[in-house]
């Protein structure tokens, strides 16, 4: 018990920047699209969100843009980064790096989008969509 003294519980410091967010295969993105809403809707809006993906969720962070532009009006994005990321030396990822904006992105990009026109845009909305009815007979009834 007394070695044990000598020894204190090490703080977890998450060093990544409030705007950036790293796309995880089972997280679903509506709670992506929450977090967006809330750094969207901050007193003090950042200058621009950072979505970053590795493998498989790089889809999933397609997708999450393609949403973005569809449900918040004047949003921008610039694929900053695509292709492979160096991991170790035997192994290589492919890695997508995202950003979004409201304005100051280089429109000369190869990658640049615009932001969508207000009548192609539906607002974002915080409460949860009505859960569809599910068919729960599996089996035709026995007559």
């Amino acid at each position: 018990k007394g070695e044990m003294q000598k020894y204190e519980k090490a703080q977890i410091v998450d060093k990544t920047p409030e705007n950036e967010i790293k796309i995880g295969s089972h997280t679903p993105l509506r709670s992506y699209l929450g977090y967006i809403h809330f750094l969207l809707t901050k007193e003090k809006l950042p200058p621009n969100i950072t979505i970053k993906a590795i493998g498989n969720s790089i889809s999933e962070a397609i997708s999450l843009v393609s949403l973005c532009r569809k449900r918040f009006l004047g949003i921008e994005c610039d694929p900053l980064e695509e292709g492979l990321d160096n991991v170790t030396k035997t192994k290589q990822l492919p890695m997508v790096i995202i950003t979004l904006a409201k304005s100051g992105l280089d429109i000369s990009h190869s990658g640049y989008h615009p932001a969508l026109p207000a009548e192609q845009v539906v607002p974002y909305s915080t409460s949860a969509p009505p859960k569809k009815k599910r068919n729960l007979k599996l089996y035709p009834s026995a007559r």
